[in-house]
């Protein structure tokens, strides 16, 4: 017996006719349909002359089509689960052949290994996004990280977006495409404790653990997130204990970065479409970039990273969101509060949202609205706007609810009566930068500094100055 959710219109496209469910059904009787606005919200039965089964894998109503960003959920028998659990020993044993042996027990040789004896292959990096990040943070909590011969698989992980996740695939009957946002799927296994690499105890659970076993298999590891993490992914818990009370001391061997005033995937999946606020362009692509070649000079050479840049409790960069106090902006609407994280439960039957959270922090700003602390790339060093790492929907079920990971932008008024006009309370970009020449010197300012720290390429850092240079119409009379 399991639970599929169905939430539309917050994502293309707005309402299909039917919805598919995650497993082919066993038996179709018992099958139970309800509805709800809101996570918290009491469900509502939809009775069974209502619906209708199209085949073993779809479902419909009968008369209407699914409300827009309404919460379905359907409970039923399902039947023919991979076993999911699979992967994680799949990626363990294929990594550590490829990099270790030059033919497998069936004696036919590894395609990739060169052509001098063995493999050719010094280090084994893995890079993962977002659910593939997620896919390694679980990796190494169930110890994938040692081979079945006692050898290390990875000598170094970069993990991106991946907040203090982990995947629903090591369960019966998971959903590994599942990923919880403040409206949607927040009742499915996804983020549990231990959230941080360093060894803590659990004041909810009374549990305990860390991600990194201490047992000299433990991967060179550097994890990076944008705004959007911290909003929506609970990505203080990775440098805060489970409450967020205070900061913890990181591990030698880890590595952690806010990429600041980014959102989940870096506009690449941004779209204004059911959002407030238009998308927010800033990109943390070169800040990634170096961040990997540091992480093959640390592992390759034992060349000593950057220090981590994370917003902190103890300098105040780090805060509770009713201490955010972020701008009132014209055309702008509050902040969205931030998605805690619960217990891990029971997800076919879970238990109504009124339990206990852990700590969710979110970075401070300036009075702008741009964050304080962490990786500031060009764009939030020498900023022509607000960039957040959070936007809310215009669905008018779902004003006010965060809209999904997405993030928003506001650019600066251009002159200081642009500004007074709309009673914009940021200075103007005029007022910010007189001249072409002088915003020019704050982007080559920001490209000088992060190429010295080694979280900038050159090529990367040419790139924002050949932009930058390429905007001098907006000082044009």
């Amino acid at each position: 017996r399991v639970r599929d959710e169905f939430v539309f219109g917050v994502t293309p496209p707005e309402v299909p006719p039917y919805a598919r469910l995650s497993y082919p059904a066993a038996d179709r009787a018992g099958a139970r349909l309800t509805v709800r606005q809101r996570e918290r919200d009491t469900p509502r039965e939809i009775p069974t002359s209502d619906w209708f089964w199209l085949d073993d894998r779809h479902v419909a109503l009968r008369d209407d089509s699914f409300e827009l960003g309404a919460i379905y959920d359907f409970r039923y028998l399902a039947r023919d689960p991979p076993v999911l659990g699979l992967g994680f020993a799949a990626v363990r044993d294929l990594v550590s052949f490829l990099r270790r042996e030059t033919r497998d027990a069936a004696g036919n040789p590894n395609p990739i290994a060169g052509a001098s004896e063995g493999t050719g292959i010094d280090v084994a990096l893995a890079v993962g996004v977002s659910q593939s990040g997620r896919f390694l943070r679980h990796f190494l909590e169930l110890g994938m990280n040692r081979d079945r011969r006692d050898r290390p698989v990875f000598d170094g992980m970069l993990m991106y977006v991946s907040g203090a996740g982990k995947v629903f695939a090591n369960h019966a009957f998971g959903q590994p495409a599942r990923t919880a946002s403040q409206h949607t799927n927040r009742l499915f296994p996804e983020s549990w404790f231990p959230f941080a690499h360093s060894h803590l105890s659990d004041p909810l659970t009374g549990g305990s653990g860390g991600l990194l076993g201490g047992d000299g298999f433990d991967p060179r590891i550097i994890e990076a997130n944008s705004s959007s993490e911290y909003w929506d992914k609970g990505a203080s818990l990775l440098h805060t204990d489970p409450i967020g009370e205070r900061d913890l001391e990181i591990p030698e061997g880890v590595r952690l970065f806010l990429i600041s005033g980014t959102a989940h995937m870096g506009g690449m999946l941004q779209f204004a479409g059911p959002c407030v606020y238009p998308p927010n362009p800033h990109r943390p692509a070169p800040a990634l970039r170096a961040l990997l070649v540091v992480l093959d000079a640390w592992v390759s050479e034992g060349r000593e990273p950057p220090e981590s840049r994370i917003p902190r409790i103890a300098d105040g960069t780090l805060v509770a969101f009713e201490k955010l106090g972020f701008p009132r902006l014209p055309g702008g609407v509050p902040p969205p509060a931030p998605n805690g994280i619960r217990i891990a439960g029971d997800w076919v039957d879970p238990s109504p949202e009124d339990g206990p959270t852990y700590g969710a922090l979110v970075p401070a700003v300036d009075s702008d609205g741009n964050e304080v602390a962490g990786l500031r790339l060009p764009d939030l060093a020498a900023p022509r706007g607000t960039h957040t790492g959070w936007n809310t929907f215009r669905v008018p079920l779902l004003q006010g609810d965060a809209c999904g990971r997405a993030g928003g932008y506001l650019q600066f008024a251009r002159t200081v009566s642009d500004r007074e006009q709309t009673g914009d309370p940021r200075p103007a970009l005029l007022e910010r930068y007189p001249t072409h020449e002088d915003y020019l010197a704050r982007v080559r300012e920001a490209v000088d500094a992060l190429e010295r720290a080694r979280l900038l390429l050159p090529e990367d850092g040419r790139r924002y100055l050949e932009r930058a240079s390429a905007a001098s119409d907006l000082w044009e009379p």
